[in-house]
Order: structure tokens, then sequence, then C-alpha cells
């Protein structure tokens, strides 16, 4: 390192990103533990997202788009080529990760105090 202060910003990020990886955990053992397994295509989908969430972000932030093949293995093609054809893709995934736990709290599947938990906890992401 050139100096302290390049040393301090890879703490930093590595900090975050641990941070992330944390939070991504809380909201899916949540999920798995009240969502029942006949949702289990909901909770895979939630799980998929947050996965691939630390991936868009750091893409976004090195600025490569070249670098896309995490998303192709990890969704199913017709949501690969969804998220590609967006510019902004940190936020689309989370977007869908929100549209996906309200709609598992919409058939009842999710308590309402789950449901605030990770709402409150996705925009930490």
């Amino acid at each position: 390192f050139r100096n302290n202060q390049t040393h301090e910003r890879l703490k930093e990020a590595q900090k975050a990103m641990g941070g992330l990886g944390a939070l991504a955990r809380e909201i899916m053992q949540l999920l798995v533990v009240h969502v029942p397994p006949e949702k289990g295509r909901a909770v895979a989908l939630a799980a998929r997202l947050l996965a691939l969430f630390g991936w868009a972000l750091k893409m976004q932030c090195r600025n490569e788009p070249e670098r896309l093949y995490p998303i192709a293995e990890v969704l199913l093609p017709r949501a690969h080529s969804w998220l590609l054809s967006r510019p902004h893709r940190p936020g689309t995934v989370l977007l869908r990760l929100r549209a996906v736990v309200g709609e598992l709290r919409k058939d009842g599947l999710l308590s309402s105090d789950a449901f605030k938990f990770i709402e409150e906890r996705l925009p930490q992401l």
C-alpha cells in the first residue's frame, strides 16, 4: 500500500461487505423459519437475489459490466436477461427482493413483525 489511507479504505470496504453478508443471512434465516416448504420457490428466489446483490454492487462500484458471470449462474434465464436489461442492477435486485417479500406477506406467509424486520433491514444492505 502506498499509504495508510489506502489500507483504511480497504478495511472499510471489507467491513461493509461483511455487514452485507450478515444482514443477508439474517433475512434468509427469517424467511426459512417463517415460510413453509411448499413456498420454497419464493424463498429460493430471495436467496438468489440476496446472493446477487453483493456481486451487482461490486460490479457497479468497479464499473465492470463485462463481469456478469455470477448472474447467469444464479438466476434462471428469463430473470437473468431481465436483470441485465436494467441500468442500476443493485437497486433492481433490491426492488425485486422487496416484491418477493411483499408477495409472501400478502399471501399470509410472513407475520407483520417478520415483514417489518425484513423491510427495515433491506435499506441497510
